[in-house]
C-alpha cells in the first residue's frame, strides 16, 4: 500500500531469518508487541497487568496524529 512492487525489488536484495534456537532479542519483541493487540482484537485483554494502553499510545502517526494510516493495521 505505501511501497510499491519495484521499489521493494530494488532495494530489499535479500532476507535472513534467525533461527528460533538462537533467541534474537529483537525476535521476541516482534513476537510480543502484535501479539497484545492481537489480545485486544480478540477481547482478552482482561489481565491485571496489561501494556495495551502503553503500546497503543506508542503506534507511529506519521507526526501528522494520523496512527489508524500508519500505526497498526487489522488483517481479516
Amino acid at each position: 500500500m505505501f511501497i510499491n512492487p519495484k521499489a521493494m525489488q530494488r532495494h530489499i536484495k535479500e532476507l535472513d531469518f534467525p533461527n528460533k534456537s538462537e533467541n534474537v532479542i529483537g525476535l521476541q519483541v516482534a513476537d510480543f508487541v502484535p501479539n497484545n493487540f492481537a489480545r485486544r482484537y480478540a477481547g482478552l485483554d482482561k489481565l491485571k497487568f496489561n501494556i495495551n494502553n502503553a503500546l497503543w499510545k506508542s503506534l507511529y502517526d506519521g507526526d501528522i496524529k494520523k496512527s489508524s494510516r500508519f500505526g497498526m493495521k487489522l488483517m481479516p
